[in-house]
This record gives structure tokens, C-alpha cells and sequence, in this order.
């Protein structure tokens, strides 16, 4: 009755145009199903109504549909299946009570045959039972363009009504424009969620290239390399929301990873270099610029992929590599340590994108800043030469150009170069003037260390290193300095000092540091041999000279004693720095002063009122004659070393050198030199007035043979003119005796002499 009453309405096919034409009008997939719904229910007079959908394709159901006339209302839809799940509810119309699902579940069977047939079926059922106690039930399948959508079911009890073939080709018209509907809305959804899908991502992509843009404008505008990495860490790091990133820099040369910057749950961090497995599957991938990501510790375990020393283990890694042509030159690695599975496919792709443009830039800065740091490493180095080339006497100009170049090159550092000076190390430049003590060269220090051992010294942070080194505390610590770096100043396989430079920031120096701190060490050690060679020369040019006018000196004063010992005392002072000299001629027990250079005449008095005897030991003079080689008193003043207190007293001099003057191994005077500071003179010195020595000890030998020789001339002229004048005297005697007379007072220096005869 109630389909007869629906067909009353209108006539059924202008009905169906009706129904094509609103069904082609609707954008809506939940409308479509609820309009079909209706239509179907209209055009059929049935009870109860099933929109079964073949797939998700068509859009997804609505929750729930409001009830149509009649007093029945739409039970609830299926869950939203994904594609190829089976059939799914779509829409339904039943009678009160009734279960959509429980419904499906029972015509499943016949849509299996319809989804074979692709044919509208119409049945009754049960068969043989009267038409009254019969149900009509029809399925018509939606097909468009060979592709099956779903189906329409419609049932209706026989006391209400029974489907004729009209109503199943009715309904097989409706499918038919339903499925074209369902299509076309299929179609222009799939296609505005694939609009929708492609805006995110041009958007996405938008924002990565903004993002990207961003660095390399910041990239071109910075030309160095820490300050391109920290900028790009920092930039990740707030773009990926994350407070662990590590960018890695491979130095191919020392088979090395660095990781110029490197933060852990915020917290900048430094790591030693490390030596990866190059035969690993991680380092393989990253060489072939494959991306890594390690979403749990299993995968990070795969990888081989494990917390360096100094670090904490994250739950989540993605890593890629960053080159220049075919060359990898290193790697951002994204560490989550709050959360596994982090990193996707989205994070990777930009992770990437931004790495692909990192590695001709750190490049360029990389070899840049190797260019400018070769200039003015060689611009520091002329201008250390330059003055190297103008100081050939003086080291301290050569020192002080050290020191500030070095502290200019290494990032505003305090440099201070030592000396080793006696057993101990004395601070001889800086360029903060710093007002170090000498210290001991032993492992009390960090320099004495590195002098001591003749290696580099390495300390990243000074305060762990305190207890190590005591007196890095005044040393370093307590003038505000947290690293430093130590390289010994090295010649002939031993240290002569040592080059200190001390930073503010804690923080390891890295190899151009090592080479350029030994590179200054060396310009340090060239200056220091170039005064000595220099030194050296002008000594030996002096002492040659000197002994020439010594050698001439005694050439012509073979008679003249006094004035070649003063002429030979007072160049072997100036030559050795000695402040006093005095030369003793020894005369039996007793040595008498005999060459004199810079003595007050206090002393001179005392010399000569007292005598120094040969075996009064506690005088220098008579140990270096009972020794027979060179006596040094380093302090005159200490009486346990030098027991003669009243000469130091009235000569003034602290340190005391005393050479014997020796002739055939016998001692026949003492060459002393005296300074008024406690300064010991050094063996060269003590060499130098050996031969000075020497060479008084010749003109001393000169002159007691030329007296000799004289003496015995004058000995045998008298003898021949006494005998001359016997000769012409044979009668008489008094002209004899006046002649011997004269010869004897001419001899013997005798004023009065007589003959007496008995």
C-alpha cells in the first residue's frame, strides 16, 4: 500500500530523471548516501533499504542519519572500513528495532553473487510459501566504468506489497545513475584531497625552502667556519624542536671525526675526536650520503651506533652526510633522548636538504680560513724574521715579536715564553705582562712538565689539572685562565725553555694550534742561537785580538813586566766581566801582587802590607797553586767556603776566581778575577783565563830569561875589560883593582865598595 501510494506521486520514470539530476547536483558523500537512501525507498515502496559500499573511495558514511517518514529510522553505520576491507555500510533504512549489521551480515551471500553477476537480482522467499508470506528482495549493483561500487538492497514483506520486474529495472536505473554520482563524487573528493595533500606539501616544501634560504643567506653573509656551523646547529635545533644535534667535520688526514659543534639535552658540550669503524655499516652508509635513522636502541644496536665517551645514550638518532663533489666531508646527526621512533621521513628530507647545502659552504669557509690563517701565519712569520734579521745581539726584540704574533693567532691568548736559567725556568716575554716567579723545572708546573718530559702539553681544563701541577693555581687559574697548551723550546736533543699559552674558556686546542705553537717555539730557539752563534763570534773575535795585543805586549816589553801583566790582567777582566783583577808573582813562600786592573787602593795597601803565604789555605790563591788548576769561590762572604774575610772585606767582591800560573808544572803566580755579585763564571770563561794564564806565565818566563841573559852579558863585558886592563898594567895594580871596583858596583848596584889587601 505504501509503495502504491509512493507511485501515485508521479509517474516512476520522471521520477528516476528527478532523482538523476538532484543525484548529480550533490557535492556531499554523506548527502549522496542519505538522498539514495530515500529515492530508493521512494521509488520501491520498500521496508527496508542497504547502501553497501565496495570500498572507502567513495568518502566516508556519516554517524548517523536522521529518520525518514513513516515511523522507521536509519540504524547506525559500520565502522569506517580502509579499501578492499569488504563491503561496508554506507547508509540503511529499517524498521524500528531492527539491526543494519545483522541485516548485511544475512544478504552477504547474495551480494558475493552480485558482486560475480554485476546483474540486478530480484527474489522471493521461501519458496513455496503464499505471496503474503513471501519477502521480495532486490540488489542492484553500482558499477561505473566497469569499476563496482557497491550495492542498493531493498526488501518488502508481502502484506505490504511485492517487486515486479518494473520495480527491478526501476531500481537497476537508479543504481546505474547512483554509481555515476558516487563516481563523479569520488573522483572530485579524491581529487580535492589530493589538492589538499600537494598545498601541505607545497607548503611544507615552502617552508623548507624558506628555512634553507635563511642559512645559506646566512652561510654567504659568513665567511667562518666555527661561526657557519655554530649558526647552522643553532638553526636546526630550533627548527626540529630538539636539544641534541651534533655536526661532525672528517679530517681524511688523521683518519678522525671532530665535532665542531655538539649539544646534549641543550647543554653545548665538547667531545674528543674520534676514530670510526671504517669498515662499518654506519660509516659505509653515511660514505655512500644514504641517511641513517636509528628509532630505538635495537636499531641503534644494529647500526652499531653507541654513546661516545662524555655523552648520554639517546632512544632515537637520524644522521646524515654533508659533501663536496664526491668527497664526504661530514655529518648532522639529530639525537632525541626523550622519546623513541622521533625521526621520519619529513625530518630526514629536510635533515638532508639543509646538509646538501652545508657542505660546499663549511668548504669555502674551511679553505678560506686556511688561506687567511696561512697569510698571517706568514705575515707573523716575516715579521718575526725581520726582526730576527735586526737582532743578532739581543734576543728580547725577537721575543716580544714572538709572543704577540703567537697570542694574536691563537684567539687573543696570554703567551709567555721561558728560559731555562740556571736549573730553573724564568719568564723572559708575555704579552699581558704577567709578573711570573721563576720556577722549578720538575712537574710542579705545567712549563717545568713540559720541559722536563721535551713534549707538547695539552691541558683542556686547567682546575681538573690542579692537583696534578700545584702551581697551576698561580700559574694560570688565578688569573682567570681555564686551558692551556705547553710546547718546549728544543736544541741539540735538550729544552732551553719553553712557550706557554694560557686561554680564558676551557676547551681543547685542536692541531693548527699544535703546529703554529711549535712553529713560533722554533723562531724562539733560531733567535736564541743566532745571539749565541753571534756572541760566540764577537767572543772569539775579542779574544783573538786580545791575546794579539797580549802576544804584542810581551814582544815588546821583554824587559818590562809590570806593564804586561796590567795590560794582560786588565783584558782578561773585560773579556770575562770581572769587576777587579790581580796577578801574583809567588817569591819564595809568599805571592805579591804584580798586575793590577780595577783594585781600590784599600786593597791595593792590604796586598801589599800583607803578603798572602802559600800555606795560609784558606786564601784562594794558595789552593789553586797547591791544586795546580782553577779555584772559584761562588761567595766570599760565606766564611765556611773562604776563609779570608779581611781581604773580601776590603775588596768588596762576592764571587772569586783563581788561576796558577805555571811554568814546567811549578807554580810561579795566580791570575785573579773577582766580581762584586755571587755570579760563578761559566767554564768558558774559566778556559779564557787559563790561557790568559798561559800566556803570563810566557811573558814571566820572557823576562827572568832576558834578565838572565843580560846578567850574564854584563858579567862577561866586566870580565873582559878587568882582564884588558891586567893586560895593560903589568907594573902596576891600581888600575886593576879601580876597574874591578867599578864593574863590581856596576853589577851588583853597590854604592861603596873597597880592596883591602895584607
Amino acid at each position: 500500500a505504501h509503495r502504491r501510494v509512493a507511485g501515485s506521486l508521479r509517474e516512476p520514470f520522471e521520477r528516476l530523471v528527478d532523482a538523476g539530476l538532484r543525484l548529480n547536483q550533490i557535492r556531499s558523500a554523506a548527502v549522496l548516501h542519505a538522498f539514495l537512501i530515500d529515492k530508493a525507498t521512494e521509488l520501491s515502496g520498500a521496508e527496508r533499504v542497504l547502501l553497501v559500499l565496495d570500498s572507502a573511495g567513495a568518502g566516508p558514511p556519516p554517524s548517523r542519519l536522521s529518520a525518514p517518514s513513516g515511523g522507521s529510522e536509519q540504524g547506525e553505520l559500520g565502522g569506517h572500513l580502509s579499501a578492499g576491507a569488504g563491503p561496508q555500510l554506507a547508509g540503511s533504512m529499517l524498521p524500528r528495532g531492527e539491526s543494519a549489521p545483522d541485516l548485511l551480515r544475512a544478504v552477504t551471500p547474495w551480494l558475493d553473487e552480485a558482486r560475480r553477476t554485476r546483474a540486478v537480482s530480484l527474489r522471493h522467499g521461501p519458496e513455496g510459501a503464499a505471496p503474503r508470506d513471501q519477502r521480495s528482495c532486490l540488489i542492484a549493483p553500482l558499477v561505473a566504468q566497469r569499476e563496482l561500487l557497491g550495492f542498493l538492497y531493498c526488501d518488502i514483506e508481502g502484506a505490504f506489497g511485492r517487486f515486479q520486474d518494473a520495480d527491478r529495472d526501476l531500481l537497476a536505473m537508479l543504481a546505474a545513475q547512483a554509481a555515476v554520482a558516487l563516481a563523479h563524487l569520488r573522483f572530485a573528493e579524491g581529487l580535492a584531497q589530493q589538492v589538499a595533500e600537494r598545498t601541505a606539501q607545497l607548503e611544507q616544501r615552502v617552508g623548507e625552502l624558506a628555512l634553507i634560504n635563511s642559512i645559506q643567506q646566512a652561510m654567504a653573509a659568513e665567511m667562518n667556519f666555527q661561526a657557519i656551523v655554530d649558526l647552522v646547529g643553532d638553526k636546526l635545533r630550533e627548527v626540529f624542536n630538539t636539544g641534541g644535534l651534533t655536526i661532525v667535520w672528517w679530517d681524511e688526514a688523521t683518519q678522525l671525526m671532530h665535532s665542531p659543534y655538539k649539544v646534549e639535552r641543550g647543554v653545548r658540550i665538547d667531545v674528543a675526536p674520534q676514530r670510526p669503524n671504517l669498515e662499518g655499516r654506519m660509516f659505509k652508509t653515511l660514505a655512500s650520503k644514504r641517511p641513517v635513522v636509528a628509532n630505538n636502541r635495537a636499531e641503534m644496536a644494529a647500526w652499531g651506533l653507541h654513546a661516545v665517551e662524555g655523552t648520554q645514550p639517546s632512544l632515537a638518532t637520524a644522521m646524515v652526510s654533508f659533501s663536496s663533489g664526491d668527497r664526504v666531508l661530514g655529518g648532522v646527526v639529530l639525537d632525541n633522548h626523550e622519546r623513541e621512533n622521533a625521526f621520519g621521513e619529513a625530518e630526514v628530507r629536510l635533515l638532508s636538504t639543509v646538509a646538501a647545502s652545508m657542505g660546499v659552504a663549511l668548504e669555502n669557509a674551511r679553505l678560506i680560513g686556511e688561506t687567511r690563517e696561512a697569510l698571517l701565519r706568514q705575515t707573523a712569520t716575516a715579521e718575526v724574521l725581520r726582526v730576527l734579521g735586526s737582532s743578532m745581539t739581543d734576543t728580547q726584540p725577537v721575543f716580544d715579536a714572538i709572543v704577540s704574533h703567537c697570542g694574536a693567532l691563537l684567539g687573543d691568548s696570554r703567551v709567555v715564553l721561558w728560559l731555562a736559567e740556571g736549573g730553573q725556568l724564568r719568564a723572559r716575554a708575555s704579552n699581558g705582562g704577567l709578573p711570573f716567579e721563576p720556577v722549578a723545572i720538575d712537574h710542579q708546573s705545567p712549563i717545568g712538565a713540559c720541559v722536563s718530559d721535551m713534549g707538547l702539553l695539552h691541558l683542556p681544563d686547567l682546575a681538573q689539572a690542579a692537583e696534578r701541577y700545584p702551581l697551576l693555581r698561580q700559574l694560570g687559574l688565578k688569573s682567570g685562565f681555564h686551558s692551556g697548551l705547553y710546547a718546549p723550546l728544543l736544541h741539540d736533543g735538550r729544552a732551553v725553555g719553553g712557550l706557554a699559552v694560557l686561554r680564558r674558556e676551557a676547551g681543547a686546542f685542536d692541531a693548527h694550534d699544535d703546529s703554529l705553537l711549535r712553529m713560533f717555539a722554533d723562531q724562539a730557539v733560531i733567535a736564541i742561537q743566532n745571539v749565541r752563534l753571534f756572541n760566540e763570534t764577537q767572543e772569539a773575535l775579542e779574544r783573538q785580538t786580545a791575546t794579539t795585543n797580549v802576544l804584542k805586549a810581551i814582544s815588546r816589553s821583554t824587559f818590562d813586566l809590570t806593564a804586561v801583566l796590567d795590560t794582560l790582567i786588565s783584558t782578561a777582566a773585560r773579556l770575562c766581566h770581572a769587576w777587579m783583577g790581580v796577578i801574583f808573582r809567588i817569591d819564595g813562600d809568599f805571592c805579591h801582587a804584580a798586575g793590577l786592573f780595577g783594585a781600590t787602593p784599600a786593597l791595593i795597601e792590604h796586598l801589599q802590607a800583607h803578603p798572602i803565604s802559600l800555606r795560609d789555605q784558606a786564601a784562594v790563591t794558595s789552593r789553586a797553586v797547591a791544586a795546580g788548576h782553577a779555584v772559584q769561590v761562588e761567595d766570599a762572604t760565606d766564611s765556611q767556603k773562604y776563609g779570608r774575610g779581611d781581604v773580601q772585606q776590603v775588596g768588596g767582591y762576592r764571587t772569586l776566581l783563581a788561576v796558577p800560573i805555571l811554568r814546567v808544572g811549578v807554580a810561579i803566580g795566580v791570575l785573579t778575577l773577582g766580581r762584586q755579585e755571587v755570579r760563578p763564571f761559566n767554564e768558558k770563561e774559566i778556559e779564557l783565563v787559563t790561557s790568559f794564564a798561559d800566556q803570563a806565565a810566557i811573558a814571566m818566563e820572557n823576562v827572568r830569561l832576558f834578565n838572565e841573559t843580560k846578567e850574564a852579558l854584563e858579567q862577561q863585558t866586566a870580565t873582559a875589560e878587568v882582564l884588558q886592563v891586567i893586560g895593560s898594567s903589568v907594573a902596576d895594580a891600581a888600575p886593576v883593582f879601580d876597574k874591578i871596583l867599578e864593574s863590581c858596583q856596576r853589577l851588583f848596584s853597590i854604592e861603596q865598595l873597597g880592596i883591602f889587601l895584607l
